[in-house]
């Protein structure tokens, strides 16, 4: 800690600005800003074993009649925002609270705007009391010109590939050597578990996306920072294929793939990895 004091755990995750770790099995949690360095090297036989613990996403079921609403599943984001916000999984809708902090906010929902930054409404849940989600029944959703619409949103269980297994995965092959390397579960993207490599301060990520604008493919990509540098061929169903399973990688800005990279789970290591609903 910045203050001098250390502090020991097996356990521990980041988010929303926090990190959490266990003590006598309770977490407890510190601001992030507060955090001098989190040491992973001290007991390297105690981490070989270490329990990490990511906190699934919650999930609504979006129904509506009302123009330009995106049905289906959403997916909940974490922004660093203190009111929640969910995206349509692979889609553009978004919904999302204002003022979950008082005694009666209200939610929105409505779709980003491809061609800006802004978020177009489409209609709104008002007078929602603390605590409770865009599914509440004291109210009704209105849309933007103020009449009253039918919008069905109710809780839902995340996508089966969510449950997949949470393999921890070592690459090789790749020319430049900076993507060669072991890539453990980090996050859910898009419904499908990210994953992520550390190299000093650098961090290489491996995520699902989805791309088209009529069929909707989908494909792995591989990037750093804000560049996509490799990716995997585009393939239909994002249940179907896992990263450890692409043949050839293309480079960005070239036609040309990249066969020699071979990707497997990796033994070297016994993680286990936990996702909290």
């Amino acid at each position: 800690m910045k203050s001098g004091r250390e502090i020991h755990t097996d356990t521990f995750y980041k988010e929303n600005g926090m990190i959490y770790y266990n003590v006598a099995g309770q977490s407890v949690g510190v601001p992030e800003s507060t955090v001098e360095r989190v040491d992973e090297s001290v007991n390297d036989s105690v981490l070989d074993e270490r329990l990490i613990t990511i906190r699934m996403p919650r999930y609504y079921d979006v129904a509506s009649t009302l123009p330009g609403v995106e049905n289906g599943l959403y997916e909940e984001v974490f922004l660093h925002k203190k009111c929640p916000v969910f995206q349509k999984v692979f889609g553009t809708g978004v919904l999302y609270a204002q003022g979950c902090g008082t005694g009666s906010g209200y939610w929105i929902l409505g779709k980003a705007n491809s061609s800006s930054l802004e978020l177009e409404t489409l209609a709104s849940l008002k007078h929602v009391p603390k605590g409770h989600g865009p599914n509440y029944h004291g109210t009704h959703w209105t849309a933007t010109d103020g009449r009253v619409c039918d919008v069905l949103i109710k809780s839902s269980q995340p996508p089966a590939t969510t449950g997949e297994e949470k393999l921890v995965l070592k690459f090789n092959g790749f020319p430049n050597g900076f993507f060669n390397g072991m890539y453990k579960p980090w996050a859910i993207v898009n419904g499908r578990i990210a994953y992520k490599m550390k190299k000093a301060k650098d961090e290489a990520t491996i995520e699902l996306r989805s791309g088209g604008e009529g069929k909707i493919f989908y494909y792995w990509a591989i990037s750093f920072g804000n560049d996509t540098y490799y990716h995997s061929a585009p393939f239909d169903a994002p249940d179907t294929f896992y990263p450890h399973e692409v043949a050839a990688w293309s480079h960005k800005g070239m036609a040309k793939a990249l066969p020699g990279v071979v990707g497997q789970v990796s033994t070297e290591r016994e993680h286990t990895f936990e996702f909290q609903l």
